[in-house]
């Protein structure tokens, strides 16, 4: 197994975009459980623990929680929501908190998923092609979705939306193994009008 430590987000990017079977590592709570027991051996390992933009939390007419964010600062700072605050006290113990974020909890779709449940409820969801977005629809809620390429049926292979999930917003891998272009548009969306006077 390699093991690389991105310092940055290009330096993530360009990891994912060039190499097949990629496993991400943030906090590492779900992933070394399965090691241990063996349930994955991935080839490639990439750490993205110290990427400084995945952990941004900022506060100001809106909250924004990078994916590296861990239940130990989402305790510790203003988080915009008690429920949130809260589901992040419940997470394990203090050694999974200080470790486990927020993206982590997400893109795992653990069962104990103790984020999820508030994070449906709130106005803002970014996440995969998965469950947690199908959970969504079911509830009549929206989401950002990234979609790998080829996508799968539900989202059609035509650009815009898909029938089954109106009103979702589609990020498209344009080939496999590059989320340049989807992630630099969902990063866009997200942010639009946030230096606006």
């Amino acid at each position: 197994m390699s093991v690389a430590v991105a310092r940055n987000l290009d330096e993530v990017l360009d990891h994912i975009s060039s190499a097949t079977d990629v496993t991400l590592l943030a906090g590492g709570t779900d992933l070394m459980v399965d090691l241990n027991f063996g349930r994955k051996r991935p080839g490639r390992v990439l750490a993205i623990d110290r990427v400084p933009e995945l952990a941004d939390l900022e506060r100001d007419d809106r909250v924004r929680i990078g994916a590296g964010v861990t239940y130990t600062r989402m305790l510790a700072e203003d988080v915009g929501s008690a429920a949130l605050r809260e589901a992040a006290r419940t997470v394990g113990s203090p050694q999974i908190r200080n470790a486990g974020t927020l993206g982590g909890n997400i893109a795992t779709s653990s069962p104990a998923g103790d984020t999820l449940p508030v994070l449906a409820a709130l106005d803002e969801y970014v996440g995969v092609s998965n469950t947690n977005v199908h959970l969504l629809a079911g509830i009549a809620k929206t989401a950002r979705v990234l979609v790998p390429y080829p996508g799968e049926w539900r989202w059609m292979r035509r650009p815009g939306s898909s029938p089954w999930f109106p009103g979702f917003e589609l990020y498209r891998q344009p080939q496999s193994r590059d989320w340049t272009g989807a992630l630099e548009k969902l990063r866009a969306d997200l942010f639009k009008g946030r230096n606006a006077t």
